[in-house]
């Protein structure tokens, strides 16, 4: 019995197209981030603060029960407040955290004309979205140019040395 071994080529990726690639997906996140920041500071326009208290958790896990936390459970806050006006508002976090606990107080922020649209006013629910995007995009498009631009520039220079000789 006879085995014969076929050497297999790959054809090695474009560095060129691998790098417009990052690039573009890191223009993307950035314009995502941008998104998120406008968001947070078009929000933050106007609002006012209080004291809000979290009056149960929405539990994210792998387990069938949404009421029960367990160690690596995360809780999605109800959080109910009173406003300047005295009406009493309850609202569900859009961000969930290990660090949130039922009966905890947290701070609020709300726009007197519709304090149904709150915000815990912590980093997290304000700018965390903003910085992963900002962060991620930024290291694509990094990433990116140094597939593109310096290779050109690299071949550039050697094209010169050459001409100059």
């Amino acid at each position: 019995m006879q085995f014969s071994y076929r050497r297999r080529y790959y054809r090695r990726a474009n560095p060129l197209l691998v790098g417009l690639i990052f690039f573009l997906v890191g223009l993307i996140f950035g314009i995502v981030a941008i998104v998120f920041w406008f968001s947070s500071q078009s929000f933050l326009g106007g609002t006012v603060s209080a004291t809000g208290q979290i009056v149960s958790c929405r539990y994210s896990t792998n387990s069938s029960s949404n009421h029960v936390a367990t160690a690596n459970s995360t809780c999605r806050p109800d959080v109910r407040f009173t406003t300047q006006s005295g009406q009493e508002i309850t609202f569900t976090s859009s961000i969930s955290s290990s660090t949130y606990n039922k009966g905890d107080n947290v701070p609020v922020l709300y726009h007197p004309n519709h304090p149904g649209d709150a915000r815990i006013a912590d980093f997290v629910s304000l700018w965390l979205f903003p910085l992963i995007f900002g962060g991620m995009g930024a290291l694509f498009l990094i990433i990116g140019f140094c597939l593109v631009v310096l290779p050109l520039l690299f071949r550039l220079l050697l094209i010169q040395g050459i001409n100059n000789r």
